[in-house]
């Protein structure tokens, strides 16, 4: 428990020093960049409302990957999108994690047509993709 404890501490710290200078990049996000925030979730094992006894013992286990999006539109009013990513790799490898940065890159293409950079925002080091 007080390893867990220590782990959650450390997220916690992370979170707040990051607040700040997020919120900064998001006042003065210029309109052909955008900010993506991501906290890659552990694994989830998923279930019915109202499963059977032996849906239990043959649950499917999912990896979750949440990010959302800022930018601005048109009228240069900041806007954001939420998107999850649902994969059956259980391993949160540096490939698993390009993959889904690939998938994520393609949708941001959509959303912000002129787009020139994006700016990563996880709980650990930040990235900049171009």
């Amino acid at each position: 428990m007080t390893e867990t404890f220590h782990s959650f501490r450390s997220h916690i710290e992370r979170v707040n020093e990051q607040y700040g200078p997020v919120k900064a990049m998001k006042e003065r996000l210029p309109p052909v960049h955008v900010l993506v925030q991501m906290d890659f979730s552990e694994n989830h094992t998923c279930s019915t409302l109202d499963e059977i006894q032996s849906a239990y013992w043959n649950s499917l286990t999912v990896t979750l990957y949440p990010a959302v999006i800022y930018y601005r539109d048109h009228e240069n009013e900041l806007k954001h999108s939420s998107y999850v990513y649902v994969s059956e790799v259980l391993h949160h490898n540096a490939s698993m994690v390009v993959g889904i940065i690939h998938k994520l890159v393609k949708t941001v293409k959509a959303v912000v047509q002129n787009l020139e950079y994006i700016h990563f925002w996880t709980d650990t080091p930040s990235l900049q993709y171009f």
